[in-house]
């Protein structure tokens, strides 16, 4: 029920600003609509496919490295006489 009151709530406010300036609401959604007719959704999703499986293997490396130093910095130190 909550996110139904979210999206009920938030649909009151967009019709409200729509109301308050229709013309302005034409014209971003002429200007959306012209953006998507030379770009198509499908472009912009394989860009980002693409990007983001360039950058997962530096992301799984970087966090590879901070794993390992953090279990370094954890770790009792073997050499230490207790």
């Amino acid at each position: 029920m909550d996110t139904e009151t979210n999206v009920n709530e938030t649909w009151k406010k967009v019709e409200d600003e729509v109301r308050a300036e229709p013309w302005r609401s034409v014209a971003i959604a002429l200007g959306s609509g012209f953006l998507l007719s030379f770009f198509p959704i499908t472009w912009f999703l394989g860009v980002l496919v693409r990007l983001l499986l360039k950058l997962i293997k530096p992301a799984l490396l970087v966090f590879g490295v901070m794993k390992i130093l953090d279990y370094a910095r954890n770790t009792p130190d073997l050499h230490s006489q207790p």
